[in-house]
């Protein structure tokens, strides 16, 4: 698209990605990407008045240790957030900055190429655009995402040097029924390094939606690692797009859902390993109980010339109920011959041979079956790397099981 057709400022970007939507419309499954997804509550999005939130809100769901940038209804607010202090990082809000120009146009280029409405909701509902720039290493800081209602939009920039190195706990808390949409771009320079652990969940009720996605390029011998551990809501979905445009470059991605009632949290993913010497791999879970209903569609492409790139992609799912539903579409899309690629996926049922042998040693069948859901669960909660991400995971899994 020529730059002079892309929106000029804000206002115009959000009314350019309000367009699209109402010409698109909303997904349906007759759309494959959405084929697996409950689509009927896109049609009523939560239209709770938006409540705000105070400092004791934003303490419940901090990570000791870190300092926090805070979201509230897209918008950043700094009277809840760290000043200072956050050593080797530069946070600034693109609203406010003279150089988000590029920015606007290729956001605004994003919205005239989208095919799906979801992917216009961050820019239509557009309340803040925080930029996140880590210059040198051991950087570490919390992105605390809050919806208290109705419909927000963020975009979120995160910037890595080259041979800089950060660490993100990004949460994704719905503390009323909302949609909350929120797109993050990644640039990662050559040898940086960014790890980020992925929180959600909702405090109130079983009504959220929540569409987190990401799109990462990643740079020569860079490193990025993404673990995602979600919980739920009425429509969630985690989207990713991850590029590996230099040789040497790494992607670890993972997540897991734990789902009952009639929660809902899909996984939709494309990784592209464009050139060669690169490498990816990827381990998605789900438990499903009640009538939660869950999906993974993971698509790994190596392209012509991506010579010795190696891929790994593996999907497990767990059924606690007979009413409960997981699809699974891992893909491969190789175009080069000298690459190493593998995926795999399961749906099944905790073994009753597991669950004997518990319940032999005088363990009570639900504690035994808790067990086994841990056992399975935690392989992927022990890969997020900070250690009050992972508390705050397992106390939000124990509450909700």
């Amino acid at each position: 698209m020529p730059e002079a057709a892309a929106a000029t400022d804000w206002a115009g970007l959000r009314a350019r990605a309000a367009a699209r939507v109402a010409t698109i419309g909303l997904p349906t499954q007759a759309h494959e990407d959405w084929r697996y997804v409950d689509v009927a509550p896109l049609a009523k999005p939560p239209e709770h008045a938006p409540r705000g939130a105070d400092a004791a809100a934003v303490a419940a769901h901090r990570v000791p240790g870190l300092p926090c940038v805070t979201l509230v209804d897209g918008a950043p607010v700094p009277s809840l957030s760290d000043r200072g202090g956050i050593g080797g990082v530069l946070v600034d809000d693109l609203w406010e900055q003279s150089d988000a120009v590029a920015w606007r146009a290729r956001w605004s280029a994003e919205v005239d190429a989208a095919d799906d409405a979801t992917l216009c909701w961050s820019l239509a509902d557009l309340a803040g655009a925080p930029r996140i720039r880590a210059r040198g290493p051991g950087a570490a800081l919390q992105i605390l995402s809050l919806a208290t209602g109705a419909r927000s939009g963020a975009r979120i920039v995160i910037e890595v040097a080259a041979n800089a190195e950060l660490r993100v706990v990004l949460s994704h808390v719905e503390l009323q029924p909302s949609r909350s949409s929120i797109a993050i771009d990644v640039v990662l320079g050559a040898n940086a390094t960014l790890v980020v652990d992925e929180l959600q969940y909702a405090v109130t009720g079983d009504a959220a939606q929540c569409f987190p996605s990401m799109h990462a390029s990643v740079g020569r011998d860079a490193r990025l690692t993404w673990t995602s551990v979600a919980l739920g809501g009425g429509v969630v979905r985690l989207r990713s797009q991850v590029d590996l445009v230099e040789r040497g470059a790494e992607a670890t991605l993972a997540g897991v859902h734990v789902l009952d009632e009639r929660r809902q949290a899909h996984t939709w993913l494309r990784l592209a390993h464009r050139v060669g010497d690169t490498n990816s791999r990827q381990v998605f879970k789900t438990v499903a109980g009640g009538r939660s209903r869950a999906s993974f569609d993971g698509r790994v492409l190596i392209a012509h010339g991506a010579d010795r790139a190696n891929a790994e992609q593996i999907n497990r799912n767990l059924l606690l109920s007979r009413e409960a539903r997981v699809d699974t579409r891992p893909q491969l899309d190789i175009l080069d011959d000298d690459v190493k690629a593998s995926h795999g996926a399961t749906i099944g049922q905790i073994s009753p041979d597991e669950l004997f042998y518990l319940r032999a040693r005088g363990i009570p069948a639900a504690v035994a079956q808790e067990a086994l859901v841990r056992g399975f669960v935690d392989e992927v909660v022990a890969m997020l790397a900070d250690a009050g991400a992972r508390a705050l995971a397992a106390r939000r899994i124990g509450v909700r099981r």
